[in-house]
């Protein structure tokens, strides 16, 4: 779907050096309609009159679900992640179904944590294969985690200083 753009003229005050061979070989750039920040979308899909978008995913699974996450994310081919173990509760309070235990202390659960960087195109597929592989049965249970989707701004690759998509 094409984006509403404006040209805007590149001041020679704006020390663009290190963007401007590859992304205004023109000294002029299209950017969103409207968009008032639009220093933050400089990136080659730009000057093409696309918007690059990047998401931080971040999942929290049951710890015996990894294996499985991490095959289905294979699946649709998301190769790139960071795992943490962490604790905490939610709806659950941190009860456990075994009896004999105190009502009303909440006792923290361990988690595991996913943080998963991708552009735009693999958001979908990324839920879906988290999902796929954390749900207990076909319906699932209570427990079984949360995926949080949220922007992400920048990428740097520390070896060779490559920025935004192409970074991940």
């Amino acid at each position: 779907m094409p984006y509403l753009t404006r040209q805007v003229k590149i001041s020679p005050a704006l020390d663009l050096s290190p963007l401007a061979g590859r992304l205004f070989s023109s000294g002029r750039a299209s950017f969103p309609a409207g968009n008032v920040s639009w220093c933050r979308y400089f990136s080659r899909e730009t000057t093409r009159g696309t918007v690059s978008s990047m998401k931080l995913i971040v999942a929290i699974i049951q710890p015996h679900k990894l294996e499985s996450v991490k095959a289905a994310l294979t699946d649709v081919q998301v190769f790139r992640l960071t795992i943490m173990d962490c604790q905490g509760f939610g709806r659950q309070h941190g009860k456990s179904e075994i009896q004999g235990t105190p009502e009303g202390i909440a006792n923290l659960r361990r988690k595991v944590q996913l943080q998963i960087a991708v552009n735009e195109e693999f958001v979908e597929p990324t839920i879906q294969g988290i999902i796929e592989g954390g749900r207990s049965g076909e319906t699932g249970e209570m427990g079984d985690g949360k995926i949080f989707v949220l922007p992400l701004d920048d990428c740097v690759r520390i070896r060779t200083g490559e920025r935004g998509s192409d970074a991940i």
